[in-house]
């Protein structure tokens, strides 16, 4: 079964298939927020290590 890309979020960032990615940072990736509480909201989502 595929996975959709909410699933594993930083998965499908990292094959560029998150369409919530704006960029990848040197610690994660800066994405919109699901929920919008105020135009532009967004938030930074760290990469798993180890």
């Amino acid at each position: 079964m595929v996975k959709a890309w909410y699933e594993d979020r930083i998965a499908a960032a990292l094959a560029g298939t998150n369409p919530m990615v704006m960029a990848e940072l040197p610690g994660g990736f800066a994405v919109f927020g699901d929920v919008q509480f105020l135009p532009g909201y967004s938030v930074t989502i760290a990469q798993k290590t180890g």
